[in-house]
């Protein structure tokens, strides 16, 4: 596997990993959406960013 592809397999990885830290870190679901949008926006290089919850048949914008 070239050197690129293993820096990419390993940044995937990290992010995962973070994920998973985060998401078993706290109970609030609000710092819990808050730090994946962050995450997700670092590793995408995005300034913009939200998460949307599908409840009761509408979206609902919770970061």
């Amino acid at each position: 596997m070239p050197e690129f592809e293993n820096l990419k397999v390993k940044r995937n990885l990290t992010a995962l990993v973070e994920f998973s830290r985060i998401i078993n870190s706290s109970l609030d679901l609000d710092f819990i959406l808050g730090n994946v949008l962050l995450t997700c926006m670092g590793k995408y290089l995005s300034s913009r960013g939200l998460i949307a919850l599908h409840q009761n048949g509408n979206y609902v914008v919770k970061s």
